[in-house]
């Protein structure tokens, strides 16, 4: 094969664009974005290499490779650690981020609302069980709708001044795990190997169940009749894998954020998780997740992404959701 690369015409972070040119051969877009119109239109598979999901890891590398990404950190990681000391962090202390998805990246739109969180004080009590077991907390982010006023062992970096494309990387390589929602930030963590712990997660059909060091709670889908949706009834709805906020507001659904007790208790049991070297003792649920992910998603579409199931769904969000399964 003969691989060719050239950009999307969204970068999120251009100093990590400046080193893959190191890396790899990236090809300018004006002759090639054409070539890829004309591949599609034409619907030329043999030279397409685009999935249903395409962020989907469906031959289970990242999980089982050590490869990383390639990143000279010499330069600057000590600048970036000691502009972190300025902001309270301790030397050897644990960093987790915290990256919540919001309208003020993008703006609003019907597409992609239901996406966003609205009730980000259903964060706080989780930042405050961190912040006083001694994690530093680092709320990251291009931009944010409203600042947290904390202090002891926080940082909201989204509203700070030393914000920069080479400050994402270095937190994303050197952080203990992330709390994000359904957003990019969490895949810049994801190719560091670092843990991830996705709350509000949402479509479910497009689950991360790929990676085994991520864990994963969802949004609550709630039918015009006011009840919650079981992932059977997602599934019949036609909608559990859409990413277009407009089905769902086609057929009336409402949806409900994680409280703050489901994202503490998936706090918890992240740290549980990595603390027992990402397993958990006596996980009674994964025959559950492999029966709907994998075979009731194949029969309802004749395929599925889901064909291991390494990355769980959180025990306790499980325990308390039991609607989900039924």
């Amino acid at each position: 094969f003969l691989d060719i690369w050239f950009k999307h015409k969204i970068t999120c972070n251009q100093f990590l664009l400046k080193l893959n040119y190191k890396n790899l051969y990236i090809f300018p877009n004006f002759f090639f974005e054409g070539a890829y119109f004309l591949i599609k239109f034409f619907n030329l598979k043999k030279f397409n290499p685009e999935r249903l999901n395409p962020d989907a890891d469906i031959n289970y590398v990242l999980g089982d490779s050590e490869s990383k990404i390639k990143i000279d950190i010499n330069n600057f990681e000590n600048i970036n650690r000691e502009k972190l000391y300025k902001y309270g962090l301790k030397p050897n202390q644990k960093i987790v981020l915290l990256h919540l998805r919001d309208a003020a990246y993008r703006g609003f739109s019907d597409f992609t609302d239901f996406r966003n969180i609205y009730h980000k004080q259903n964060y706080i009590e989780t930042i405050k069980f961190l912040t006083n077991n001694n994690y530093f907390v680092i709320r990251v982010g291009r931009a944010a709708e409203n600042k947290f006023n904390l202090e002891k062992n926080f940082f909201d970096y989204a509203f700070s001044e030393i914000k920069s494309d080479q400050m994402d990387l270095f937190l994303a390589k050197y952080c203990y795990f992330c709390i994000s929602t359904c957003s990019g930030f969490a895949g810049l963590v994801r190719s560091f190997r670092n843990p991830v712990l996705l709350t509000n997660y949402i479509p479910h059909g497009h689950y991360d169940s790929y990676v085994k060091k991520n864990l994963t709670i969802f949004k609550h889908i709630i039918s015009d009749d006011g009840k919650k949706m079981s992932l059977r009834e997602i599934l019949n709805s036609g909608l559990i894998n859409s990413w277009d906020g407009r089905e769902f507001k086609n057929q009336k659904i409402l949806f409900q954020e994680n409280s703050s007790e489901e994202i503490l208790n998936a706090s918890k049991d992240m740290i549980e998780y990595i603390e027992n070297n990402f397993e958990f003792k006596n996980y009674k649920y994964r025959e559950k997740i492999f029966s709907f992910f994998n075979e009731k998603i194949y029969e309802k579409y004749g395929y599925t992404v889901h064909k291991k199931i390494n990355s769980l769904i959180c025990p306790s969000f499980i325990e308390t959701n039991s609607y989900l399964f039924k």
